[in-house]
């Protein structure tokens, strides 16, 4: 439910939600670590950076201990390294994506090869839709740019 409000807008519902999760899952259990990663994510869109860094700090230490995915880690280090460049500290920025690249090498992000192939897409549509309009044509790259955003 949380994450419902979460996706509309309503943070302090989310929150709501969240909490009540905390208080009802003991301190060992994985699962805070994820619920604490949605808080981050909520403080994120609230720009409460410094608090989204607490509960991302919080997430790693959790899903470290239980040997977690470390796709997920991969994606906290991402998200710390984006708030790290939101607060201009890039210094932090390029060491948490530093090692989100460790943790990932050899993986490639799925949305690269989703990127990619959409604009193999969007290429081969361009190829044979020479003869649109100019106002088709721009609400196709449009469309394209939206997509790559």
């Amino acid at each position: 439910m949380g994450s419902n409000y979460y996706h509309l807008f309503n943070y302090d519902k989310a929150l709501d939600y969240y909490n009540t999760v905390i208080e009802l899952l003991n301190d060992s259990n994985r699962l805070i670590g994820d619920v604490y990663s949605h808080i981050g994510d909520v403080e994120t869109s609230r720009y409460n950076f410094d608090l989204a860094l607490d509960y991302y700090n919080k997430t790693i230490q959790i899903l470290s201990n239980h040997n977690a995915n470390q796709r997920h880690i991969v994606a906290i280090c991402r998200k710390i390294s984006y708030i790290y460049r939101q607060q201009n500290n890039y210094e932090y920025a390029n060491l948490y994506e530093e090692q989100a690249n460790e943790f990932d090498q050899g993986f490639p992000q799925l949305s690269h090869l989703y990127n990619e192939r959409f604009v193999n897409y969007a290429r081969n549509q361009a190829d044979t839709h020479l003869n649109l309009s100019p106002s088709q044509q721009a609400d196709r790259l449009y469309s394209i740019g939206v997509y790559l955003i």
